[in-house]
């Protein structure tokens, strides 16, 4: 079994070459990379969900990602929901898949 952190440090390590400080700005640039690959299909959403509940407690421990600057908090918190509805729709709830569109949409609008 891989370690769940695996993603985000594969994130990190590839941030911290070009990049000499983390903080929100290194949250909000980590995130929307692996969103970026979540939507090509490269990551998968546990991975996405996992990268994001670590960057959550590991860099800024924020109690909550509504405390969170700006695009960086919404994406965040799109992301939980986003986990959860998945897992709604992936037990056939219809209401759960609408919802789930919506969120990619406003996913797709915090990264551009």
């Amino acid at each position: 079994m891989s370690d769940p952190k695996q993603p985000l440090y594969k994130y990190l390590f590839e941030y911290c070459k070009e990049n000499k400080s983390l903080g929100h700005k290194a949250t909000k640039d980590i995130l929307n990379k692996a969103v970026k690959d979540f939507l090509k299909k490269e990551i998968s959403i546990k991975e996405l969900s996992s990268i994001g509940e670590q960057l959550l407690y590991e860099l800024n421990k924020p109690s909550e990602p509504y405390n969170w600057p700006g695009t960086t908090g919404n994406l965040l918190s799109d992301l939980s929901e986003f986990d959860y509805y998945s897992n709604l729709a992936s037990k056939g709830d219809k209401g759960a898949e609408k919802y789930i569109q919506k969120l990619l949409s406003e996913i797709k609008d915090w990264i551009k």
